[in-house]
């Protein structure tokens, strides 16, 4: 099956705060997949749509979360990232915590 061209804005195109909130991107990316007649697709097929259409920024924040196995649980996971209020002091935190990972670039 063919995607119709179809056009989505990726999240987040750049580093920092996303210009628009989590919510309500993904209710636009789930109208844009009833609208590419994809409901019916595979869990994996959506999946995959949805972090290509996270663009670079959002798929290096994807990488960053774990091992997904579903659809539901890539939506949780960018969910809980990109949905849950933090507080500066906990970004602070997360920061401090976080290890360069062999092979991954200073800028990421």
């Amino acid at each position: 099956m063919e995607l119709p061209f179809l056009s989505l804005p990726s999240f987040p195109a750049l580093p920092g705060e996303p210009p628009i909130p989590w919510s309500r991107w993904h209710d636009s990316f789930e109208t844009f997949i009833a609208a590419a007649g994809l409901t019916d697709a595979s869990d994996a097929r959506r999946g995959a749509i949805l972090i290509h259409s996270l663009g670079n920024e959002g798929q290096r924040i994807f990488r960053t979360l774990g091992p997904v196995q579903t659809y539901a649980d890539c939506v949780a996971l960018l969910t809980g990232h990109f949905a849950a209020p933090q507080s500066v002091i906990v970004r602070r935190i997360i920061f401090r915590r976080r290890r360069q990972k062999p092979g991954e670039l200073v800028q990421h």
